[in-house]
């Protein structure tokens, strides 16, 4: 895979076209993914707060990144958070 930041969509769509032209995977994860770098635990709390109370549509997959995962792939990353969201939602509604 491929991840971009911070790209137009229209370069997007370029990128996607040149992908799919040459075969590589150019497919997107099945849900939202939010990743955490270089922040204090301070800020990231402030930055949730501010998050919830914006009103924005909650992102289920959160996570930090951490000397445990920091080598792991985008997909490997997401999977585990993908996990975690589903079994954080199966306590909620149980």
């Amino acid at each position: 895979k491929i991840l971009l930041f911070r790209t137009t969509s229209d370069k997007e769509r370029k990128i996607r076209e040149i992908c799919k032209k040459q075969g590589l995977p150019g497919g997107e994860f099945p849900a939202e993914m939010m990743i955490f770098s270089g922040m204090s635990s301070e800020q990231l709390d402030v930055f949730l707060k501010s998050y919830r109370e914006s009103g924005i549509s909650p992102i289920g997959c959160k996570g930090i990144l951490t000397p445990n995962n920091v080598f792991w792939t985008a997909e490997e990353l997401f999977q585990e958070l993908w996990k975690e969201h589903l079994a954080m939602n199966s306590v909620k509604r149980g």
